[in-house]
């Protein structure tokens, strides 16, 4: 098992990274206020999220809420296809984190990281096109803090994207470095007969 240290600061720094993305984005996947449409001063109102609706209503101060509804959007086809990306964005998060702690620990694989990198992209993608398509069909104005924190999450990959390929680069230089040298025998040997070996540029 490989100690913590022994990865990169961009390679730590992008593995915070992606946990804050995966805790944010699953936050704003499961919640119901991707969309929040008020009236009546904010005393009644509907929160949409992709999985359901609640139609609440204030009262003295206090929120009572009935959630047994579909979103209304449910049978809309671009729905359908924004909750498609952002379970697809949600697959390669989890499958990212998990790549990224097994670099961190357990292997040293420079193909690997460099797939890692593609897959911490491939999220970031696939959630920013749900969120825009989202954003495009509905009221920019009425987004609540679910969709909110998915567009966080946004940024938080292209950030981790950007610190895993320097990480890729800084390995990759260094791993070249190492291997500067090589070792060759020659026709020579040493007293006890064993053969001499030197160690010569490439």
């Amino acid at each position: 098992m490989k100690s913590l240290w022994e990865s990169t600061t961009c390679f730590r720094a992008a593995f915070l990274i992606q946990v804050i993305g995966i805790i944010s984005f699953i936050v704003g996947f499961v919640t119901d206020s991707w969309l929040v449409q008020s009236i009546l001063e904010g005393s009644f109102g509907v929160k949409q999220g992709l999985w359901r609706q609640c139609t609440y209503m204030k009262l003295h101060g206090e929120e009572a809420a009935v959630c047994d509804q579909e979103p209304t959007y449910q049978n809309e086809g671009w729905f359908m296809a924004v909750k498609t990306c952002e379970i697809l964005g949600l697959v390669c998060l989890i499958l990212t984190v998990f790549v990224s702690v097994m670099l961190m620990f357990f292997l040293d694989n420079r193909r690997l990281a460099r797939v890692n990198c593609h897959i911490t992209s491939l999220a970031g993608i696939f959630i920013l096109i749900g969120n825009a398509v989202f954003a495009f069909k509905t009221d920019v104005l009425s987004l609540g803090y679910s969709c909110w924190l998915c567009w966080v999450t946004c940024v938080v990959l292209v950030v981790a994207a950007i610190l895993l390929e320097c990480d890729y680069r800084q390995t990759a230089n260094r791993d070249d470095a190492q291997n500067e040298h090589v070792v060759v025998v020659t026709d020579r040997n040493d007293d006890n007969g064993t053969p001499c070996y030197q160690m010569q540029a490439k």
